[in-house]
């Protein structure tokens, strides 16, 4: 994993014009700080503090969310509802970026990918290091920004 390369992917999916990056993770926002100096406009969130049930943040108003490792310290229940969140909160085609440690339930790609897509997601790419799961994914236009989430079985396409 190399955050700087998987950093620059991630600014090369949002969508134009960016409008806001959160920033999910570590307290000390060491993330949030490296993607300020990129010209971002971000938003620090600790979601190892903050539940992620319902972010402060309305329908479809971020462009990406930034989620490095973070995800890892809550059990899959939790991990898909922050997912699900994410997927409210992004805009058409808003870009995800999250990682997992491979010691937890969602920490293989099949796992990876099946949470991603049931919460809402297109995976894009999704890697395997020696401990980490990592994925980029573009919010599905037919699932964000309504009240009624519409789920498929990404088996039927």
């Amino acid at each position: 994993m190399n955050k700087n390369t998987d950093m620059e992917l991630f600014i090369h999916l949002l969508p134009r014009p960016a409008s806001l990056v959160v920033a999910a993770g570590s307290p000390s926002g060491q993330d949030a700080d490296l993607l300020a100096e990129r010209e971002l406009n971000v938003t620090r969130l600790d979601i190892a503090t903050e539940s992620t049930e319902i972010l402060a943040f309305d329908d479809a108003s971020v462009s990406g969310v930034w989620c490095d490792e973070t995800l890892s310290r809550l059990d899959c229940m939790r991990i898909s509802e922050s997912l699900r969140e994410f997927s409210r909160v992004l805009v058409a085609h808003g870009c995800l970026f999250i990682s997992l440690e491979q010691t937890t339930s969602a920490g293989d790609e099949q796992a990876a990918r099946d949470l991603i897509w049931a919460a809402g997601f297109n995976p894009l790419k999704i890697y395997v290091t020696d401990q980490h799961v990592c994925a980029f994914a573009r919010n599905r236009a037919d699932c964000c920004a309504t009240g009624d989430k519409k789920f498929y079985d990404r088996n039927a396409f």
